[in-house]
């Protein structure tokens, strides 16, 4: 609300910086990824359930909101399932260093061109099929190989992009 004793800014330039101020929130608000870490994942098996970390390889003075954010929320024990991974990657979180600012794959390329972030599988054990919730302490210390997912952007999550070729930059 605006106080009508208000002389210094028409309504245009009042209501023009109540929007900037509420857009600058949403935008702030929608660089991390949304966790549902106890929701099903293609990635569950039986007794076992397979979620991220956003870790650090290199560190960085001057590192990215995105990845300070996320970085954050890792010291608090936010994981992650894939799917969280891929809805936050289509729906354009971080994208302004996506090519040409458009969305990119989060899982893949992390924080971006130059980022020195990666994503560690974490694996749980639950107690039986009947058990839906993660919570600190169960994690295992390794991962069988049955349970590894496969496949090239599973490999590619563990790798930070500055180790990546051309350094995660869009092929030109």
């Amino acid at each position: 609300m605006r106080d009508v004793s208000d002389k210094n800014s028409n309504s245009d330039e009042w209501a023009n910086s109540l929007i900037k101020k509420k857009l600058s929130k949403i935008r702030k608000f929608a660089d991390f990824i949304k966790s549902k870490p106890n929701e099903e994942s293609k990635l569950d098996k039986s007794y076992y359930k397979i979620r991220y970390t956003y870790q650090e390889k290199v560190s960085s003075t001057n590192s990215r909101d995105f990845c300070k954010t996320m970085m954050g929320r890792t010291s608090r024990g936010v994981v992650y399932r894939k799917e969280d991974i891929d809805n936050a990657s289509s729906s354009g979180v971080n994208n302004n260093f996506g090519h040409k600012g458009q969305d990119y794959s989060l899982f893949e390329f992390k924080g971006g061109i130059y980022c020195g972030h990666y994503w560690q599988e974490e694996l749980y054990r639950m107690k039986d099929k009947t058990e839906k919730y993660i919570s600190r302490g169960k994690e295992v210390n390794s991962i069988p190989k049955s349970y590894q997912p496969k496949g090239k952007e599973y490999q590619e999550a563990g790798i930070a992009p500055t180790d990546m070729k051309d350094r995660g930059a869009y092929p030109n």
